[in-house]
Protein backbone atom coordinates (compact mmCIF):
# COMPACT_ATOMS: atom_id res chain seq x y z
CA UNK A 1 0.00 0.00 0.00
CA UNK A 2 1.40 3.38 -0.97
CA UNK A 3 0.26 6.63 0.66
CA UNK A 4 -1.39 9.11 -1.65
CA UNK A 5 1.18 11.84 -0.95
CA UNK A 6 4.00 9.91 -2.62
CA UNK A 7 6.16 8.50 0.20
CA UNK A 8 6.87 4.83 0.43
CA UNK A 9 6.64 3.00 3.74
CA UNK A 10 10.43 2.70 3.68
CA UNK A 11 10.83 6.46 3.22
CA UNK A 12 8.41 7.10 6.07
CA UNK A 13 10.32 4.64 8.28
CA UNK A 14 13.61 6.38 7.42
CA UNK A 15 12.11 9.75 8.33
CA UNK A 16 10.87 8.39 11.64
CA UNK A 17 14.25 6.83 12.45
CA UNK A 18 16.02 10.10 11.59
CA UNK A 19 13.67 11.98 13.91
CA UNK A 20 14.38 9.53 16.71
CA UNK A 21 18.13 9.71 16.09
CA UNK A 22 18.12 13.50 16.29
CA UNK A 23 15.64 13.79 19.15
CA UNK A 24 18.31 13.46 21.83
CA UNK A 25 20.50 16.07 20.11
CA UNK A 26 17.52 18.39 19.81
CA UNK A 27 16.70 17.94 23.50
CA UNK A 28 20.30 18.71 24.50
CA UNK A 29 20.33 21.79 22.26
CA UNK A 30 17.12 23.02 23.85
CA UNK A 31 18.40 22.43 27.41
CA UNK A 32 21.63 24.22 26.51
CA UNK A 33 19.79 27.21 25.03
CA UNK A 34 17.47 27.45 28.06
CA UNK A 35 20.41 27.21 30.48
CA UNK A 36 22.30 29.92 28.61
CA UNK A 37 19.29 32.26 28.61
CA UNK A 38 18.81 31.69 32.36
CA UNK A 39 22.53 32.29 32.97
CA UNK A 40 22.48 35.56 31.05
CA UNK A 41 19.39 36.68 32.97
CA UNK A 42 21.05 35.86 36.30
CA UNK A 43 24.30 37.56 35.30
CA UNK A 44 22.46 40.70 34.20
CA UNK A 45 20.43 40.85 37.42
CA UNK A 46 23.53 40.25 39.55
CA UNK A 47 25.53 42.97 37.82
CA UNK A 48 22.62 45.38 38.13
CA UNK A 49 22.31 44.64 41.86
CA UNK A 50 26.03 45.08 42.40
CA UNK A 51 25.92 48.38 40.52
CA UNK A 52 23.01 49.65 42.59
CA UNK A 53 24.07 48.42 46.02
CA UNK A 54 27.69 47.32 45.83
CA UNK A 55 28.40 49.35 48.96
CA UNK A 56 26.37 46.77 50.93
CA UNK A 57 28.89 43.99 50.21
CA UNK A 58 30.69 42.48 53.17
CA UNK A 59 34.50 42.09 53.14
CA UNK A 60 35.47 39.22 50.83
CA UNK A 61 31.98 38.94 49.37
CA UNK A 62 32.92 40.86 46.24
CA UNK A 63 35.67 38.34 45.47
CA UNK A 64 33.38 35.34 46.07
CA UNK A 65 30.65 36.79 43.87
CA UNK A 66 33.18 37.78 41.22
CA UNK A 67 34.58 34.25 41.15
CA UNK A 68 31.07 32.79 40.84
CA UNK A 69 30.31 35.21 37.98
CA UNK A 70 33.52 34.23 36.17
CA UNK A 71 32.76 30.52 36.63
CA UNK A 72 29.24 30.98 35.24
CA UNK A 73 30.53 32.97 32.26
CA UNK A 74 33.02 30.18 31.52
CA UNK A 75 30.31 27.52 31.79
CA UNK A 76 28.09 29.44 29.33
CA UNK A 77 30.85 29.05 26.74
CA UNK A 78 30.76 25.26 27.01
CA UNK A 79 28.23 22.75 25.71
CA UNK A 80 27.07 21.41 29.10
CA UNK A 81 23.70 22.63 30.38
CA UNK A 82 24.21 20.77 33.67
CA UNK A 83 27.43 22.69 34.33
CA UNK A 84 25.69 25.97 33.55
CA UNK A 85 22.88 25.18 36.00
CA UNK A 86 25.42 24.18 38.66
CA UNK A 87 27.26 27.50 38.25
CA UNK A 88 23.94 29.39 38.41
CA UNK A 89 23.30 27.65 41.74
CA UNK A 90 26.83 28.56 42.91
CA UNK A 91 26.23 32.22 42.06
CA UNK A 92 22.87 32.08 43.81
CA UNK A 93 24.53 30.77 46.98
CA UNK A 94 27.29 33.39 46.74
CA UNK A 95 24.79 36.25 46.42
CA UNK A 96 22.14 35.10 48.92
CA UNK A 97 23.51 37.04 51.94
CA UNK A 98 23.91 40.17 49.79
CA UNK A 99 20.36 39.78 48.44
CA UNK A 100 19.01 39.37 51.98
CA UNK A 101 20.69 42.60 53.07
CA UNK A 102 19.25 44.41 50.03
CA UNK A 103 15.79 43.06 50.81
CA UNK A 104 16.03 44.03 54.47
CA UNK A 105 17.14 47.52 53.45
CA UNK A 106 14.24 47.86 51.00
CA UNK A 107 11.75 46.70 53.63
CA UNK A 108 13.16 49.09 56.21
CA UNK A 109 12.82 51.98 53.76
CA UNK A 110 9.28 50.92 52.81
CA UNK A 111 8.03 50.88 56.40
CA UNK A 112 10.01 53.83 57.72
CA UNK A 113 7.76 56.34 59.47
CA UNK A 114 4.66 54.16 59.41
CA UNK A 115 2.66 52.92 62.36
CA UNK A 116 2.90 49.20 63.14
CA UNK A 117 -0.85 48.76 62.73
CA UNK A 118 -0.79 50.32 59.27
CA UNK A 119 2.00 48.02 58.11
CA UNK A 120 0.42 44.98 59.77
CA UNK A 121 -2.87 45.59 57.94
CA UNK A 122 -1.13 45.84 54.56
CA UNK A 123 0.88 42.62 54.98
CA UNK A 124 -1.58 40.40 56.85
CA UNK A 125 -2.19 38.23 53.77
CA UNK A 126 1.41 38.20 52.52
CA UNK A 127 2.92 34.79 51.82
CA UNK A 128 6.28 35.64 53.31
CA UNK A 129 9.81 35.37 51.96
CA UNK A 130 10.09 31.60 52.45
CA UNK A 131 7.00 30.98 50.31
CA UNK A 132 8.40 33.21 47.55
CA UNK A 133 11.78 31.45 47.67
CA UNK A 134 10.06 28.06 47.52
CA UNK A 135 7.98 29.18 44.52
CA UNK A 136 11.13 30.47 42.80
CA UNK A 137 12.80 27.06 43.28
CA UNK A 138 9.73 25.25 41.94
CA UNK A 139 9.68 27.52 38.89
CA UNK A 140 13.37 26.88 38.21
CA UNK A 141 12.81 23.14 38.45
CA UNK A 142 9.77 23.35 36.20
CA UNK A 143 7.35 22.09 38.87
CA UNK A 144 3.78 23.35 39.08
CA UNK A 145 2.86 22.20 42.68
Amino acid sequence: MRPTYGLTEEEMEDMLLDALDHGEQDMLARRLAEARVEAERVLLATRKSLGQAGAMLEPGEDARIGAAIAALEAAVGRQDPGAIRARIDDLDRATTPFAARRMNDAIAKAIAGRAVGEVEHKVERAKGVDAHVEQHEKNREGRKD
